[in-house]
């Protein structure tokens, strides 16, 4: 901890004991999580793919323009 600094009630955690953690954890389950655990990993999987396909096609569209102004391609540079 810097010298002179100060946690203040504001800053400091808000479960420092194990059953506090236990208990907001349980608070944030029911709070936030009205979804199943299978059914929203797949919802998360199904965007993550998605993101990862228009991840793939903004790469490709990036590369071709950037070849267009006369930067080489990431195969034609020289491995380091």
């Amino acid at each position: 901890m810097l010298e002179g600094a100060r946690l203040d009630h504001q800053h400091r955690v808000p479960w420092s004991s194990p059953r506090d953690r236990a208990k907001a954890k349980d608070a944030t389950w029911h709070s936030e999580n009205d979804e199943a655990f299978e059914d929203k990993t797949r919802r998360l999987a199904a965007e993550w793919r998605e993101q990862v396909t228009e991840a793939r096609r903004l790469n490709t569209a990036i590369e071709a323009n950037l070849r267009s102004l006369g930067f080489p391609s990431l195969e034609d540079r020289p491995s380091e």
